[in-house]
């Protein structure tokens, strides 16, 4: 055999090799950032269009299903085995975050503005080990019609924007609004606090681990930027975006200090981008395909995310935490498992 042919063969052989490598590339961390990303689960079915993730008082994940019709609604997933179960059929859940009174709240993201449909309040039943088994949802009927309700925040103590149980709703349409709503049974008294808005798909409520006081911080998915919210309802860019951000889709304050945002961008083009407090951005994690919903286990201080184009769940695992941060961490994990026992399954 001729050395050029043997060559060109080799060379055949690497660009397959690399052609392979890359139809079943994962996502990876970008360089510098420490921890370990494994997958926890995928599901076609259980996970179709997975889109917001929350954690319940037990520790228990929970997955929005963002489908119309029947096939939409909540899932279970077991983050020891990644067994994904369906407890609630709902069209177009979008986000759910978890309640004071332990009940979970979604949002429907069904378009038309309306005072019913767009929020509901999630009843969970659990078996004698605290596993998820059913649910029950129940409509909250707001004063103020919301239209394609989708970013959810649930505020844990009195502040500027409204009271500890009070709860805030973004629209996910052309010059969207901000809603606060306060909750008396399945009832809520709502008031608007921003217009204008290009897509709000997600809100976020945080102070960056104390370096301002309590502000809230939206997505604008059509202009692709972060925004910033004063309780006046005043809308303004935030921070210096150095990194191209694209299709910002869910965003989240963690116990690291940083505001992470995920990009809904298909393909293995989906990246989670960090912004620190003075409104510096650096890529965390990247080469997702369409990746929503982000979430902290917050007895673990795992981090997990939502690719909704592959219906898979990751967790990146080890994040350090700031000292007195991981120290409190650790005592809150030992006063929840004395208190509720890890569930054997």
């Amino acid at each position: 055999m001729k050395a050029s042919y043997k060559k060109q063969l080799l060379c055949g052989l690497i660009m397959t090799l690399i052609s392979t490598q890359q139809s079943i590339a994962t996502p990876v961390l970008s360089v510098g950032i420490q921890g370990t990303l494994t997958k926890v689960a995928t599901d076609a079915s259980n996970l179709s269009r997975v889109d917001g993730l929350a954690f319940d008082n037990f520790g228990n994940l929970f997955a929005a299903r963002e489908i119309v019709g029947s096939s939409g609604g909540l899932t279970y997933v077991n983050k020891n085995n990644g067994a994904s179960t369906n407890i609630l059929s709902l069209t177009a859940v979008d986000q759910v975050e978890l309640l004071a009174n332990g009940n979970l709240i979604v949002s429907s993201e069904l378009s038309g503005s309306s005072t019913i449909k767009r929020l509901y309040q999630v009843a969970v039943n659990y078996n004698a080990s605290n596993i998820p088994v059913s649910s029950i949802a129940t409509s909250i009927t707001t004063t103020l019609g919301i239209d394609n309700a989708e970013g959810l925040v649930v505020i844990q103590s009195d502040n500027a924007y409204g009271n500890a149980g009070d709860i805030l709703v973004s629209e996910d349409v052309v010059f969207g609004k901000v809603f606060k709503n306060t909750l008396t049974g399945n009832s809520a008294l709502s008031s608007q606090l921003a217009t204008g808005l290009a897509r709000a798909e997600g809100i976020a409520l945080g102070t960056f681990n104390g370096a301002i006081a309590p502000t809230l911080f939206a997505t604008e998915t059509d202009i692709s930027q972060v925004s910033k919210i004063s309780s006046l309802g005043v809308v303004s860019l935030f921070g210096t975006d150095t990194v191209g951000l694209t299709s910002p889709d869910n965003i989240l304050f963690a116990l690291d200090g940083y505001l992470y945002v995920s990009e809904d961008r298909g393909s293995g083009a989906g990246r989670i981008i960090r912004i620190d407090s003075e409104g510096n951005y650096s890529v965390f994690a990247q080469g997702f395909s369409e990746p929503q919903g982000i979430v902290i286990d917050p007895l673990t201080g795992d981090f997990y995310i939502a690719e909704q184009g592959t219906a898979t769940i990751w967790k990146v695992s080890s994040v350090p935490l700031p000292a007195p941060l991981g120290l409190l961490s650790s005592g809150l994990l030992l006063l929840w498992q004395f208190k509720y026992r890890t569930p054997s399954s």
